[in-house]
């Protein structure tokens, strides 16, 4: 899979989202907009170098992986904007 399913934006209330050991190169900037329940965001073992600014709004959000991702540095600014991170 070279991107993440549309429609996930849609699933309030959903809690755990894994697309780890996919081809993902980008994600859709609206895909998290209503996910404020997300509590585990699994995106490892990607080729994404960039995270969309509206990441932050899963306000819930406990558990993010990210490695192996060619991530930027500059690009993590969305995820210090999550309070709730272990």
């Amino acid at each position: 899979m070279t991107s993440a399913p549309r429609g996930i934006e849609l699933a309030k209330g959903l809690l755990v989202v894994n697309l780890s050991e996919n081809k993902l190169t980008s994600i859709h900037p609206d895909l998290f907009v209503n996910c404020t329940d997300l509590m585990l965001l699994d995106l490892s073992y990607n080729l994404l170098e960039t995270l969309p600014a509206q990441l932050r709004r899963c306000v819930s959000l406990q558990q993010l992986l990210l490695s192996y991702n060619p991530l930027r540095h500059a690009q993590l600014r969305a995820v210090a904007a999550l309070k709730q991170l272990e």
